[in-house]
């Protein structure tokens, strides 16, 4: 009896790999010999790596569209961050408030406006403390190392602070602020 394509199957193999199975039919019967298993079986083998290695490729290619997407989210993130410190470096440095970042009761960073309250440039009040660039007593008698530090540990504690103080110029002269 012919097969479905017109030629009748009498001998089939099917040899099995990672991916399905190998089958060969010849319409011959006992086609296939114990040599042409054993090549069959050796072709399953390297058809069942092969495969092992495409899947691998294909793996290593996913992985790789997924790294390209995290740098380039990365990118943009980093992109925008330093926009936004050039724009906030801008506001810092152009505003005509004085500002002042302390880290601790030190000048971490100040504009030119404020640097400019004590007769100085930014540079020159970089590191100084609040205490240097104070008289040692404040108008009502308290230290002003102690009023300072009480109130610097305050605001980095969370609590807003307003206050009247007194300042001292690089040149001695003294202001008051707010």
């Amino acid at each position: 009896d012919d097969g479905p394509f017109g030629v009748a199957v009498r001998s089939v193999v099917d040899v099995p790999f990672s991916h399905g199975t190998l089958a060969v039919n010849s319409s011959r019967p006992r086609a296939f010999t114990p040599q042409d298993l054993r090549v069959l079986e050796r072709l399953a083998g390297v058809l069942s790596e092969a495969f092992r290695r495409l899947d691998d490729i294909l793996r290593l290619e996913r992985r790789d569209e997924q790294l390209e997407a995290e740098i380039t989210a990365r990118e943009a993130r980093d992109k925008a961050r330093r926009d936004s410190e050039i724009h906030h470096r801008a506001v810092f440095e152009c505003a005509r408030d004085g500002i002042v970042l302390l880290e601790g009761h030190k000048v971490a960073s100040c504009n030119a406006a404020w640097a400019g309250l004590f007769g100085a440039t930014p540079t020159e009040v970089t590191g100084a403390t609040v205490y240097n660039l104070s008289p040692p007593r404040q108008p009502d008698g308290t230290m002003s190392d102690e009023s300072g530090a009480r109130r610097i540990d305050a605001c980095l504690a969370g609590e807003p602070q307003f206050f009247e103080w007194r300042h001292r110029r690089l040149d001695g002269s003294t202001f008051d602020a707010e």
